[in-house]
């Protein structure tokens, strides 16, 4: 059955994979940076203030479709979430996210309105990992000394709970 459903991407071959975010202001890879900071580069407390300065308002979705198309390319997966936990769409659980910035407006709602006219198929990267949510990370610390989660976070055993009453 697995076999079946991806079939299409190991015939596609060619694809573009899409980072963007706050980080792309300092020219930075997303999240690593805070993790293992280094002298010379930013700070956690930058990093995380690049939203407010973030407004891509040259961003054209058909473009980035085109784009792709025009490379050969025949599918795109857009990171909508990287570990940092900023939001490239509008979720309601975090106010870590595009339209808490300058440009105001879900990228994604966008990207996935130009793949679906223009017939390109579209994935997502999205990082359950999330060192901006106090119930991941004890955030009053540095994200280099616990980025990997506290290990025993106690909200931990209610979300498992939750979760496995699915």
């Amino acid at each position: 059955m697995a076999e079946e459903r991806t079939s299409w991407y190991r015939d596609a071959k060619f694809g573009m994979f899409n980072p963007l975010g706050p980080y792309s202001l300092a020219s930075v890879e997303a999240s690593w940076p805070i993790m293992t900071p280094k002298p010379d580069g930013i700070s956690e407390a930058e990093y995380r203030e690049l939203r407010r300065r973030f407004n891509p308002t040259r961003f054209d979705p058909y473009h980035f479709v085109d784009l792709a198309r025009g490379a050969g390319q025949r599918y795109m997966v857009f990171h909508h979430k990287h570990h940092d936990g900023f939001c490239m769409f509008e979720p309601s659980y975090t106010d870590y996210k595009i339209t808490n910035t300058p440009y105001g407006k879900d990228i994604v709602a966008q990207l996935a309105q130009a793949c679906k006219e223009r017939s390109m198929p579209l994935g997502f990267y999205y990082s359950p990992p999330d060192m901006h949510h106090p119930a991941f990370r004890d955030t009053s610390k540095l994200t280099k000394k616990n980025w990997d989660a506290s290990p025993e976070p106690p909200e931990w055993p209610l979300i498992l709970i939750t979760c496995s009453c699915n």
